[in-house]
């Protein structure tokens, strides 16, 4: 009876601190998941941190950012197998027993159709991967600009009346510019010809005639110039 007793009090024991230590662990699982968690988050996962990172964290930045789907390369490591498993498959079925005739068509229909076939579904899964990929693409050419719509129809606008005032300022500048030019030059003409004019111009004086040779001399004048006689 003691015996008994003794083998079920040690078995419960046993399960009982096997218990408790799966408890603890899986606290202390959870409790190291989310310290990990947190410094991933900190020192990982975001985009600025990815050029300073080592290339084996760079990786990691990728997976958790979903930058690769996995699910494309696992796919394509189950098409090359599937296809190559086929074909072999195809090969070993001519030389198993019985009829060969119907073992030979066999074969050649699983190497022929066999790889044809994985192929088509392939593709049909690829279809789903290629538009997600799509859509990821296009999100990330769209996350940079604002969500108001009419946001980027008022920086057209903006824009272009921008473009507009600059090549009316342009063409304001081409066409003043000698016409400024041309005002001066003007100006400067007038000024010189009327220094010219000044400097050619001689006030008229009053004059006379000598009575002996008839020639024009000035009024004040005594003796004639042109003659020599005095007493006009």
């Amino acid at each position: 009876m003691s015996f008994y007793g003794s083998g079920y009090g040690s078995g419960y024991d046993y399960s009982y601190s096997s218990g408790v230590s799966t408890i603890v662990l899986t606290v202390l699982a959870v409790v190291l998941s989310l310290a990990a968690t947190i410094l991933l988050f900190i020192l990982v996962i975001p985009d600025k941190k990815r050029e300073k990172l080592p290339k084996f964290f760079q990786i990691i930045h990728d997976i958790c950012n979903f930058k690769g789907l996995l699910i494309e390369k696992l796919l394509k490591v189950f098409y090359v197998f599937s296809t190559v498993y086929v074909m072999f498959d195809g090969v070993l079925t001519w030389f198993s027993g019985g009829n060969f005739g119907r073992n030979f068509l066999t074969g050649l229909l699983m190497i022929v159709l066999g790889p044809i076939i994985i192929r088509l579904v392939y593709e049909a899964l690829m279809l789903g991967i290629i538009l997600v990929k799509n859509v990821i693409q296009i999100n990330n050419k769209l996350s940079g600009k604002s969500e108001d719509p009419f946001s980027n129809q008022t920086n057209t606008f903006n824009n272009f009346n921008s473009n507009n005032q600059q090549n009316v300022n342009q063409v304001n500048d081409t066409y003043q510019q000698p016409q400024v030019n041309y005002d001066n030059q003007n100006y400067n003409n007038q000024q010189q010809n009327q220094q010219q004019s000044q400097q050619e111009y001689v006030p008229p004086t009053s004059s006379k005639f000598c009575t002996f040779c008839g020639a024009q001399i000035d009024a004040n004048a005594t003796t004639c110039p042109h003659c020599g006689n005095t007493n006009m």
